[in-house]
């Protein structure tokens, strides 16, 4: 699917905000997962009473302008995925992606390389995005 509209933001009938924005540009292939809350609430007697979560628990998430989510990814609470961004098929995205970079696996990983830099070899250097080290290098490029 190709959103060549301005921005897209989709809000749940039960939320006071928008909880997903879709920039212009966007691939997203299919069978793609974006959640902004968990689908029920964390404490147990909520969740056996059946209430929503409480709108505090909900964490937008945001699809930068011209990116591109692959076959089957998932895109958890919270994560901003940065313009021009890869992800990779069935990867799994915790953290945020900054712009250009090509996050891929499970759990997702950041590859050293970004989308404006040719291949160099046949495996790519990953760095694993959930530790500071990754973020470091993230904003360092």
């Amino acid at each position: 699917m190709l959103l060549e509209s301005h921005i897209l933001r989709i809000k749940r009938a039960d939320s006071p905000f928008y909880a997903l924005t879709i920039g212009d540009d966007v691939l997203i292939a299919g069978g793609c997962r974006l959640s902004d809350y968990s689908g029920h609430p964390l404490d147990p007697e909520k969740r056996i009473a059946g209430m929503q979560v409480d709108p505090e628990d909900v964490r937008p998430v945001r699809i930068e302008d011209k990116a591109w989510l692959g076959r089957g990814c998932w895109i958890f609470p919270g994560v901003t995925i940065g313009e021009g961004a890869v992800i990779g098929a069935a990867a799994v995205v915790t953290r945020e992606v900054p712009p250009g970079r090509i996050c891929v696996g499970n759990p997702g990983r950041l590859l050293s390389r970004t989308v404006f830099e040719p291949r160099l070899g046949k495996y790519p250097k990953e760095t694993d995005c959930g530790d500071s080290k990754c973020k470091a290098e993230s904003v360092a490029q």
